[in-house]
């Protein structure tokens, strides 16, 4: 089975207001998914299934801070 490259896009609060850390959002994304390719969702990107596990860990440590 495979799913496609959705990236999760990291935001950080600065003093006037929130901006895309893209250097956050390119290092996590290749943790998950082996590389980086892109900011935008990509059907044609076709990704084992095993990142999901991978994207469920990292959901995990966003919402826990762990």
């Amino acid at each position: 089975m495979k799913t496609a490259y959705n990236p999760i896009m990291y935001y950080k609060l600065t003093t006037t207001g929130f901006q895309l850390d893209s250097t956050l959002t390119i290092e996590r994304n290749k943790v998950i998914y082996g590389e980086f390719y892109g900011y935008k969702y990509n059907a044609k990107i076709e990704m084992p299934i095993s990142v999901l596990k991978e994207l469920d860990k990292e959901k995990n440590r966003i919402v826990t801070g762990k």
